[in-house]
């Protein structure tokens, strides 16, 4: 029998069912509540009339404004009015739907009048990062940048939203970050792991050897993995500063948004083996035919990736800006500097891309679906 309260999941991108740069994993978490007896509604925007479409804002970046071309202050200012007007839109689709019997839950989306938010970090951690890394703007940069003006507003308002009754967050890093930015708040604050389906991400030799004839990547050439839905800030031009000094014989496959490709390609140019694909729904195999996982991150808090490909058995170079500190046990991976290129380049070389091929143990810290879902109960039943 299903559980009289209904469970209505706001964003999120329900195509990737396996992995994903969401919040959480909307498919996942959803069967692990209908498992538990929840009656769980999707909602991917109310409806045409009401909101945009939740794909009308994939093409939106969360970065500062970078150059000072007519080019990029248009779009700049074209993003701050979808934004804008996407979660007002929106807000007033839920306000609609809402009723007595129902929970709104907002995967780390633009809207008001929802009961629980999910939210990996904030904008206003993130660029206060930023200029902790000396990543600081030019002030002219800063006054045209109206995108970061609406969504730092935006931010503030849904945050400070009455109707929140718990906020998640994916890490204990966030969690800290969060009471730093919202200290008034902290009572709110929850922390829920993203899960990871381990049957699905356990490593295959047969998907390994099929993978690489797939991609034409010699099946004795160490791989070197990049994955990242924000090149910016997932610090993709690191990677290359990193690449271009190793042996040949060393390939890069880089799984990166499709909008941001031609991006990635630009930093590349020049280099004959390097793979680029855009992201996948089965990206279990491109962790099957890699050796290392390198993620560089500027800033983060619980890279999803990162904890896939601990389950898959990989050495994980990960920047301490990543929030995965807490995942990685003795033996499973290493955490170094995120900005200082150097420290990856020796510890590959150093390794010796061979020699931790599958060495390690899978991340035993990492939690599987079913007990996220436990975790997600035990909260549900308390609201």
């Amino acid at each position: 029998m299903k559980n009289k309260l209904k469970i209505y999941f706001v964003g999120g991108n329900r195509n990737l069912k396996t992995g994903g740069g969401a919040n959480i994993s909307l498919s996942a978490l959803e069967n692990e509540l209908i498992k538990l007896n929840y009656n769980v509604i999707p909602v991917m925007g109310i409806n045409v009339k009401d909101a945009l479409s939740f794909c009308k804002l994939s093409h939106i970046s969360f970065n500062p404004l970078l150059k000072f071309t007519c080019k990029e202050i248009i779009k700049n200012w074209q993003d701050a009015f979808i934004l804008l007007n996407y979660c007002l839109k929106t807000s007033q689709g839920l306000k609609r739907i809402k009723d007595p019997n129902s929970l709104i839950i907002n995967n780390g989306h633009w809207c008001f009048n929802s009961d629980v938010l999910v939210i990996r970090f904030l904008m206003k951690s993130y660029l206060n990062h930023l200029k902790g890394l000396n990543y600081i703007t030019p002030w002219y940069l800063s006054l045209l940048d109206l995108k970061k003006k609406i969504i730092l507003f935006v931010e503030n308002k849904i945050i400070k939203d009455t109707n929140i009754k718990k906020i998640i967050t994916l890490s204990d890093k966030s969690k800290d970050d969060f009471n730093d930015c919202y200290p008034g708040l902290s009572s709110k604050v929850v922390v829920i792991p993203n899960g990871v389906n381990k049957d699905v991400f356990r490593f295959s030799v047969k998907d390994r050897l099929k993978t690489r004839k797939l991609l034409g990547i010699n099946k004795k050439h160490p791989v070197i993995l990049f994955v990242g839905g924000n090149i910016y800030r997932k610090n993709f031009e690191l990677v290359i500063k990193v690449f271009k000094n190793l042996p040949s014989d060393i390939h890069l496959l880089a799984i990166i948004r499709r909008e941001e490709l031609d991006k990635a390609k630009e930093f590349s140019k020049g280099f004959g083996n390097i793979t680029f694909l855009p992201w996948q729904d089965n990206p279990s195999m491109y962790y099957n035919a890699s050796d290392i996982l390198i993620a560089p991150t500027i800033y983060d808090t619980g890279t999803k990736v990162i904890l896939e490909a601990l389950v898959n058995g990989l050495y994980c170079l990960v920047s301490d800006s990543s929030g995965v500190g807490e995942f990685i046990g003795n033996g499973e991976g290493k955490i170094i500097v995120g900005s200082n290129s150097r420290k990856y380049y020796s510890e590959i070389r150093n390794r010796g891309v061979r020699g931790v091929v599958r060495k390690i143990q899978p991340g035993r810290l990492v939690l599987s679906w079913s007990e996220v879902g436990v975790m997600w109960n035990r909260l549900l039943s308390s609201l």
